[in-house]
């Protein structure tokens, strides 16, 4: 665990720190939405994503005395690390190091917040609460404050942080109280607003220190266009092996999840719509159908011992699938995202899930999450590759350095309700995006 601990903060300053290191020798990415502030806001809107699913399913573990409770929590706090060495790369060690001691607690405590309610420990529940809801928000929120310069000001980074924190609690108190329905709504609540954070961090960074960014801009219609697949695509793979493992186990919420990954993909159908129109929507919804009926599929060829199921459901996810998808953003994206690429990258993401889900259920825990992981981070990658393609194709909608004049800026500022600024994002995209309606289907037909 040690090794794949350390390979994972290799990788992690890989993607964060290339973006300053660019910032200071004046190359120019290769793609549109990539930029030393864009990769910024890309990178901690992936990383505080994880954390927040980790973080809710290391309490849930806790309270279950799960099997996997302790390998939860060991990857929570790999994502700490790599959250501090993305400080580092900042603020240096000992900022760093400051940003670590008040991270530790955090986990910690979601970890005893499981354990106290498992326990019936009302006293140890009431101080674990205690410290998420206001002695975490508080020093974290005054650490960003010193450490932004005042860009991120305390208040407003103890609000965001609080509610955050409250998201984590709701998701946990509605799943072990049955109530399923509100516990996956809060959790895409909750997800959504940790790339809001990542993005109001981002910013306060990028103002503080304009020169190692480049003096590129957070957010730009071409950066909200990778945040926003980022953001879909990275929940979509959460619910995709969340359906197959629920339905392989059988569990009374694995017709809600089945049904949130639907939702996701209704949600990816209209991005789409957004830029290609109702036709090119429509062919990627029946394509994209198949692929969360085989995830749900998977789980119960292998329940039911079918090994004829399996192996069909298998060709389907890592070859038919990814065939049919790599065909279509190639024709959508007239070639800038090519169908051999696309169909290699679709392959190891399906692939993934599987391999997840075979390790889960194989009882080999910490597979299952270092898996989970790497395929969580290959969604981010394939969120910017097909963003990168539309960009490169629509100049005109995505190629735009600043936000266009009276639209808002995404952020804790000003902000309130979070999910609100999340739906403001995928609104501008349509908004931005509005009026290409690029008919996929009149293309396939001129290519007969």
């Amino acid at each position: 665990m040690k090794i794949k601990r350390i390979f994972a903060l290799v990788m992690t300053m890989l993607l964060l720190v290339p973006s300053l290191a660019m910032a200071h020798d004046g190359k120019k990415h290769a793609s549109p939405v990539e930029s030393p502030a864009a990769d910024l806001r890309a990178t901690f809107g992936e990383l505080l994503a994880e954390h927040f699913e980790l973080q809710v399913l290391t309490s849930i573990k806790q309270y279950e005395d799960a099997p996997d409770a302790m390998v939860a929590q060991e990857m929570l706090e790999q994502n700490a690390e790599e959250m501090k060495a993305a400080i580092k790369s900042l603020y240096g060690q000992e900022g760093a190091d400051q940003f670590a001691e008040i991270f530790a607690s955090q986990y910690e405590d979601s970890a005893n917040l499981g354990s106290a309610v498992m326990n019936q420990d009302a006293d140890q529940e009431k101080q674990v609460k205690q410290s998420l809801l206001q002695d975490f928000p508080k020093e974290l929120g005054a650490f960003l404050d010193t450490a932004t310069e005042g860009n991120l000001p305390a208040a407003t980074a103890e609000k965001v942080l609080n509610a955050h924190e409250q998201d984590v609690i709701d998701v946990f108190n509605a799943y072990i109280n049955g109530d399923y329905q509100a516990a996956y709504d809060t959790f895409d609540e909750g997800y959504k607003r940790m790339y809001t954070i990542g993005t109001a961090l981002s910013q306060a960074i990028v103002k503080q220190m304009p020169e190692k960014f480049d003096n590129t801009k957070v957010v730009t219609p071409a950066s909200d266009l990778r945040v926003t697949f980022n953001q879909l695509l990275g929940i979509h793979y959460s619910y995709q092996v969340l359906t197959s493992l629920k339905q392989y186990e059988g569990a009374e919420d694995a017709e809600i999840v089945t049904e949130k990954l639907e939702e996701n993909a209704m949600e990816m159908k209209e991005a789409v719509k957004s830029i290609y129109g109702e036709e090119g929507a429509n062919q990627f919804a029946e394509i994209f159908s198949s692929q969360y009926e085989d995830s749900a599929n998977l789980g119960t060829a292998v329940m039911n011992d079918n090994a004829d199921e399996e192996t069909q459901v298998k060709q389907a996810l890592t070859q038919d699938f990814p065939k049919e998808l790599g065909t279509f953003l190639d024709a959508a994206t007239e070639g800038n995202l090519p169908a051999e690429t696309a169909e290699k990258v679709l392959m190891a993401h399906e692939q993934d899930v599987i391999d997840v889900f075979t390790a889960y259920i194989g009882e080999d825990y910490e597979t299952a999450y270092q898996t989970y992981d790497e395929g969580f981070k290959r969604m981010s990658m394939i969120g910017t590759a097909l963003s990168g393609a539309i960009a490169t194709q629509m100049p005109d909608k995505f190629g735009v350095t600043e936000m266009p004049e009276g639209m808002p800026h995404t952020g804790m500022g000003g902000t309130a309700d979070q999910s609100n600024a999340t739906t403001w994002m995928i609104a501008s995209f349509v908004v931005v995006a509005a009026g290409t309606g690029i008919v996929l289907y009149r293309k396939n037909s001129m290519a007969k």
